[in-house]
């Protein structure tokens, strides 16, 4: 019994209570910290996702335009041309028309080329680059797109120079 003293007692290896809760707050904090980041980076993600479709979206219809304005077959083969609206023949004889409802929707006049838009326009220039609104006048046309996806706007424009005039 001389062996034992009263420090000795209470001499055991491991954390007092004080230490415990360091450690669980420090783990709190450093959770609440990386859930913080990972958020942020769920809500980048998210956006660059909105951006890229809105950006797939209004370049494919503003390709498609392009391509099959170009082929328009002359000044006179073009029968409608408002800012929301334009009517022409192609170079092949076939009718094609793209029309903007106002609202959300750009047409070729049987299929969606684009939806979710914000704004649409066309906008239309004579040979001297000044703007005009007579179709038998027009020299270049500007096709101005704005597609919206998830909140995010991306807008978007091209001049096209029919081939036929």
């Amino acid at each position: 019994m001389h062996g034992k003293t009263g420090s000795h007692l209470f001499n055991h290896k491991g954390f007092t209570m004080v230490e415990l809760v360091i450690v669980i707050v420090l783990i709190g904090f450093i959770a609440m910290t990386a859930s913080l980041l990972i958020g942020e980076a769920a809500k980048t993600y998210q956006k660059e996702d909105n951006y890229s479709a809105a950006l797939n979206q209004g370049r494919l219809a503003l390709e498609r335009m392009a391509r099959e304005i170009r082929m328009i077959k002359n000044q006179s083969a073009i029968t409608t041309c408002t800012a929301t609206r334009l009517d022409f023949t192609d170079i092949q004889g076939n009718a094609m028309t793209y029309n903007y409802n106002g609202t959300t929707t750009l047409t070729d006049g049987e299929n969606t080329l684009a939806d979710n838009l914000s704004s649409f326009s066309f906008a239309y220039k004579d040979s001297s680059g000044n703007p005009t609104a007579v179709c038998s006048s027009i020299w270049n046309i500007t096709l101005n797109i704005t597609p919206i996806q998830g909140g995010e706007t991306l807008p978007l424009q091209i001049t096209v120079h029919p081939r036929g005039f």
